[in-house]
């Protein structure tokens, strides 16, 4: 992120500002920015295709739903691993 918002951040004197740049880098990042290894999706679309296999784009070939490497009860206090390979074109 710092090599994106470096240059903003340094002519800031308030950390309201600074506050204020990286929110709305994240909320670019989150909501806007597309990512061809995310069913080419948002972050946060991506993540509802995930939990609901609703695909949010209007196209002929949507992607099926990515599918979990583990079960619930495998994931304990881990972070949840997904295996986008899985994500193909129908």
């Amino acid at each position: 992120m710092k090599d994106h918002i470096g240059d903003n951040i340094k002519g800031c004197k308030e950390f309201s500002e600074v506050k204020e740049i990286v929110d709305n880098y994240m909320g670019y990042y989150n909501n806007s920015r597309y990512q061809w290894e995310l069913a080419k999706l948002s972050p946060n679309e991506f993540y509802q295709f995930y939990t609901t296999g609703i695909y949010p784009l209007d196209i002929s070939n949507k992607p099926v739903p990515p599918k979990p490497v583990k079960t619930a009860s495998e994931l304990g206090t881990e972070q949840v691993e997904t295996d986008i390979s899985n994500v193909t074109q129908t």
